[in-house]
């Protein structure tokens, strides 16, 4: 008589298929979400890299960052999360409207990581009365 304990060499190979199909399917979309992952914590690196380049102009004063004391433009290294990122700041850039006068500074930061723009931002400091 027969022994019906365990699996065949058949059925043991079939399971096995049917596994190496199911795996190779999992992989690519493993692969994607660390892609995205890793896309999205450069991203977010980034908005910190000018929050914090943007507290340091706040520290200072509407006069302390006039384009005649600075230069227009400059790049400013940041390390957010072991990454470094470089910050360009432009003061007053020659764009219409331009919000540059003697109370108010029009600022423009590019956060780039890699030579890649990450995050952009624009805002407007006022001196407080």
């Amino acid at each position: 008589m027969r022994s019906d304990q365990g699996f065949s060499l058949i059925e043991a190979m079939v399971a096995l298929a049917i596994l190496t199909a199911v795996v190779a399917g999992i992989i690519p979309a493993f692969t994607g979400f660390l892609n995205v992952t890793s896309h999205t914590e450069t991203q977010s690196n980034g908005v910190k890299a000018a929050q914090i380049v943007l507290d340091e102009l706040r520290r200072k004063s509407v006069d302390a960052i006039s384009p005649d004391t600075n230069p227009l433009s400059w790049t400013q290294p940041v390390d957010v999360g072991g990454r470094s990122y470089s910050v360009v700041v432009t003061v007053c850039p020659n764009v219409s409207p331009s919000y540059c006068d003697a109370q108010s500074r029009q600022i423009i930061v590019e956060v780039k990581f890699n030579g890649n723009i990450v995050h952009r931002a624009e805002t407007v400091f006022t001196a407080l009365r």
